[in-house]
């Protein structure tokens, strides 16, 4: 089988082939956007049905770039390290559907670079240890469009997940062709591989800590839904952070193993992990 190159889900990336997106956001505007990750071949979702997901708009040096994350708790948001990497300024938003509006349920919060825990052995040439915390600058209030993700357990630890279907959600680009981000939440689930599988494709840098997701039914996650959480029955068990070059489509898409870091989170946020 063909092993290709995997390159990082950077949301700051630039590679041949992939054409700068314009993200339109209240926030900001007139800067220079860079490439995002996108939901391919995926659907809208209904609006606030996955209330744990959370917008979140990096800024540094006059570049803006877009990620994913998930909310789990009223003061902290999991995403990858890749996102927040070299962030100087950066925008939550919680409880959106459609980004481009001022939605009523939406809560829109300024983080600065203080905020943001990146895994101590995180390194930006490498894959592994991709993920990273941030630390609201105040307590979100719940609500039906605004609640968090559950963590695995302890008793988690030693599954590896293969076959459950699991779920990956984000705001980026919706297929091979599209240069606009969309400005509504789309949805796919996929099917959970084992990281041997993974390799045969991607090859054996695939980290251990590690979780892939099939894309043998035309299926994937690309350059920036980076930072995105893939959620089976309502629990968390992976943070989208990498994909074959190019993010061909037939080709797994690759997610930080959530039950590997369940200590670390437990360290650097205020989430109490369950033991079963």
């Amino acid at each position: 089988m063909k092993v290709v190159v995997i390159v990082l889900a950077l949301a700051a990336a630039v590679s041949a082939g992939i054409q700068h997106i314009k993200v339109v956001d209240p926030f900001v505007e007139n800067l220079k956007w860079e490439p995002n990750p996108r939901i391919v071949n995926g659907q809208e979702a209904i609006p606030h049905s996955l209330p744990y997901m959370v917008y979140i708009l990096f800024m540094a040096s006059g570049s803006a770039w877009m990620c994913g994350g998930a909310l789990l708790s009223e003061n902290y948001v999991l995403t990858a390290a890749h996102c927040a990497n070299g962030a100087e300024t950066t925008y939550v938003t919680l409880g959106a559907h459609n980004t481009s509006a001022r939605e009523d349920t939406q809560i829109r919060l300024t983080v600065p670079a203080a905020n943001l825990k990146l895994h101590e052995e995180y390194v930006s040439s490498d894959i592994a240890n991709d993920i990273a915390v941030i630390k609201l600058p105040s307590p979100v209030s719940f609500t039906e469009a605004i609640q968090t993700v559950r963590l695995p357990s302890k008793a988690d630890v030693v599954d590896d997940f293969v076959g459950a279907v699991a779920t990956a959600s984000g705001w980026g680009l919706t297929d091979g062709t599209s240069t606009t981000a969309s400005q509504v939440l789309n949805y796919v689930n996929m099917d959970v591989i084992s990281t041997a599988e993974c390799r045969l494709y991607l090859g054996p840098t695939v980290p251990d800590k590690s979780v892939c997701t099939s894309g043998l039914d035309q299926t994937s996650v690309c350059l920036g839904d980076s930072g995105s959480p893939l959620v089976t029955e309502g629990v968390v068990i992976g943070v989208s952070a990498f994909v074959a070059k190019g993010c061909l489509l037939g080709y797994p898409s690759g997610w930080t193993r959530v039950t590997d870091y369940l200590d670390w989170i437990a360290a650097n946020t205020d989430v109490k992990i369950a033991c079963l």
